[in-house]
């Protein structure tokens, strides 16, 4: 008994330890970044890193605002995220739809098809919606919306007063996650705009390299102020994010 209480603190030491180990791997490239952007120009490209500033400059933030118009660049980021969320709400909501309450030939093979295109990189976000969607749609008894369509509700009534309702967990997984990746979209942005005034974040970001300099200071910067309304936005309703994952897994 005194062994097998062992072994399992051994276990649960070691499920710890990973998961400290993991967190660091994946925060420390945000501080490091983080702690770049109040690093002096010389101590920034100095050949012997430091992990903490020996001296604080705020002339990195200062240039990239004065220098660019990364005001604008983050206004039409916000525009263009937002956007899309709601472009990828709608399709994804209609399409898991669809999948989880028609029978058609070819609806396993189309919804197979649909995840399919999520392999390929650059792709919005709406494969990943539409399975999620699904997964907690397949999980609602059709009888509900039997009801209310008995009562005299059309098809379309019925889902957005019976179903959507009960699907808030998804939509929201969906939204946040399709945020998040729209913020840090750079191809598309890259290929489609072509007024300067209508650069995103990214492309901001990417006027400060040249083919022979780097403006590390500015970048780190920007790449800092970038980064905070993802880390707010996840601060906020990141538990309703993985639980939304959560039950969308445990549905399907």
């Amino acid at each position: 008994m005194t062994r097998r209480k062992g072994m399992t603190l051994l276990r649960s030491g070691a499920v710890i330890l990973g998961a400290l180990c993991a967190a660091l791997i994946v925060l420390f490239p945000v501080y490091w970044i983080a702690v770049s952007s109040v690093k002096p120009t010389r101590e920034l490209i100095s050949p012997t890193p430091t992990f903490w500033p020996r001296q604080f400059t705020g002339r990195h933030f200062a240039t990239l605002f004065q220098a660019s118009d990364f005001t604008a660049y983050l206004v039409n980021s916000t525009v263009v995220s937002l956007c899309t969320v709601g472009v990828v709400l709608v399709l994804s909501v209609l399409g898991a739809y669809s999948l989880s309450r028609f029978r058609y030939p070819g609806r396993e093979w189309f919804g197979r098809l649909i995840l399919f295109t999520y392999i390929f990189p650059g792709m919005l976000s709406l494969p990943f919606g539409v399975w999620v969607l699904k997964a907690f749609m397949d999980g609602i008894p059709l009888e509900l919306e039997e009801v209310s369509m008995v009562d005299g509700a059309s098809r379309m009534q019925a889902l957005g007063h019976v179903l959507l309702p009960l699907v808030l967990p998804g939509l929201g997984t969906v939204a946040i996650y399709t945020f998040i990746t729209s913020w840090a979209e750079y191809m598309f942005p890259l290929i489609l705009i072509v007024d300067d005034s209508k650069k995103t974040v990214p492309l901001g970001l990417a006027q400060w390299m040249s083919m022979y300099s780097v403006e590390w200071g500015a970048i780190t910067a920007g790449v800092t102020v970038s980064v905070l309304p993802t880390l707010v936005l996840f601060a906020l309703v990141g538990k309703s994010f993985i639980r939304g994952l959560t039950q969308g897994a445990v549905k399907g």
